[in-house]
């Protein structure tokens, strides 16, 4: 099948709607004024959570490149309701998502924050049985400040998942306000 970017998210009609306790439907996405999907909880702060999520890369198939921070975006918002197993993501080069000293976070945050691969919020959250290689490549100015236990590049990761090749750098993380790392 040619499913590609956003057209993806139409395809897969379980990402968009979750139930509640209420056994009410509710939407996880919204649209953002240029047309992009975006998580429901991250339309009010869309601006300050990242800067653009780019699905122009996701085809079905099972290997994916990521280039750009718009990519790792995008794919943090595709995991939300796919595990990627027996699927590969690999970087083709290092990526950045603030600039700075990540020691000065805690009290001065960052342009972009983080919200990790795969999680929606502590209780919503989909492993990733997949490969992430980072091709011997960097990720480097993620900043998570997060209310949830599942805090990192990625939420949650499968017995079955490799991440590898990759280099984290230059990163601040918080935890109902506290800084771990």
């Amino acid at each position: 099948s040619d499913i590609t970017g956003a057209k993806a998210l139409t395809k897969m009609p379980n990402l968009f709607k979750y139930q509640n306790e209420e056994g009410k439907y509710i939407n996880y996405w919204a649209i953002t004024s240029e047309g992009a999907p975006i998580l429901e909880s991250f339309a009010d702060i869309a601006d300050k959570t990242c800067m653009g999520i780019d699905l122009s890369w996701y085809d079905g198939k099972n290997n994916y490149t990521l280039s750009e921070a718009e990519d790792l975006y995008g794919f943090a918002v595709l995991a939300t309701g796919m595990t990627f197993e027996n699927e590969t993501i690999t970087l083709d080069k290092d990526i950045t998502i603030n600039e700075g000293d990540s020691k000065t976070w805690a009290t001065e945050a960052p342009k972009y924050q983080w919200n990790p691969i795969g999680v929606v919020d502590n209780s919503t959250y989909t492993v990733f049985k997949g490969v992430f290689d980072g091709n011997e490549h960097t990720i480097s100015g993620l900043y998570v400040n997060a209310v949830y236990n599942r805090a990192g590049l990625f939420g949650e990761i499968g017995s079955s998942s490799q991440i590898k090749n990759l280099k984290l750098e230059n990163m601040k993380k918080l935890l109902l306000g506290a800084a771990l790392a």
